[in-house]
């Protein structure tokens, strides 16, 4: 296989795992994991005017951000990576008419998007998660209380050994409303993925290492035909 950079979409619900399932494989591939939720909320904490701005639509008018402001955000995010094989995309595009500029911003930085990913969850089992859903804001791991950790609410993340939080929208209302956004603007994202054919599917209700297998092996039949149909072009 050639060094050629590629980059990967991940999609699914609130609680689906994406953000675990993207740091697996930014591992596994060796590619740049940029979660642009996250980039999004730790702007939303500063105290400018974008900070501001980004802060009211997230936590209090609960709607997407602007296509301009991600991409602001995604450029920003978006360091050097020459030591990377290309880059994992955890968060966008979120709708439609972003995956254009997305993956038009990424071809101009030799990232040409390779296929998106996406993780099937029960809408029960989502909730269920999220409702127990704790993070560490040091290192970004996700634990589910009672299940990846005993008492969220006392123990320290096993990883860094820092006080565990809820994410501010992880509230019964700010789940309810993610969800309907998911089903209305991002499941479109995914039938235009289909449409094109650069859709992988799987089933995100299983162990976290046991759901990555199933991912790397599906991404890496999808590398493969790649490059042999490019080979034999």
């Amino acid at each position: 296989m050639n060094e050629e950079k590629f980059g990967i979409v991940i999609l699914g619900p609130p609680g689906s795992g994406k953000g675990t399932q993207a740091r697996c494989l930014s591992s596994l591939f060796r590619l740049k994991h940029i979660d642009v939720g996250r980039e999004l909320r730790r702007v939303a904490e500063e105290k400018t005017s974008l900070g501001l701005h980004i802060n009211t639509l997230i936590y209090k008018e609960k709607v997407l951000v602007p296509d301009d402001l991600v991409l602001k955000i995604l450029q920003n995010a978006f360091e050097p990576i020459s030591f990377f094989s290309g880059v994992i995309l955890d968060g966008a595009p979120r709708h439609k008419d972003q995956i254009q500029s997305i993956e038009h911003f990424l071809q101009q930085l030799g990232v040409p998007i390779l296929c998106a990913l996406s993780i099937r969850v029960d809408e029960t089992l989502l909730v269920e998660r999220i409702k127990n859903r704790y993070f560490c804001p040091r290192c970004i791991s996700f634990y589910i209380n009672g299940i990846d950790i005993q008492d969220a609410t006392k123990d320290l993340c096993p990883k860094c050994r820092y006080p565990l939080e809820r994410r501010k929208d992880d509230t019964a209302e700010g789940v309810k409303k993610r969800l309907e956004i998911f089903s209305k603007e991002t499941q479109l994202v995914i039938e235009e993925y289909r449409k094109q054919k650069r859709l992988i599917e799987i089933d995100g209700e299983d162990e976290p290492d046991i759901v990555c297998s199933l991912a790397h092996k599906e991404l890496l039949k999808m590398i493969q035909e790649k490059y042999a149909n490019k080979n034999t072009a």
